[in-house]
């Protein structure tokens, strides 16, 4: 089943940011889909079997800010 994974990034101001975020989260295992929004600050991750932790790590190594997860 797939699931979503919801975060509130800070620090993503541009289409640069949306793009360097869905490239990277995308190439972590199980991911269909990344939706990365500078306008909302809202990135969505599609797939199967995500680990919250996994996604959190790989938005802050690029030097963001997750301030909220659901």
């Amino acid at each position: 089943m797939e699931s979503c994974l919801k975060f509130q990034v800070e620090g993503m101001s541009c289409e640069k940011c949306e793009e360097r975020i869905e490239r990277k989260l995308t190439s972590l295992g199980s991911v269909d889909i990344v939706e990365a929004s500078s306008k909302s600050g809202i990135v969505r991750v599609y797939g199967h079997d995500l680990e919250r932790a996994d996604f959190e790590d790989a938005i802050e190594s690029l030097g963001y800010e997750v301030k909220i997860s659901d």
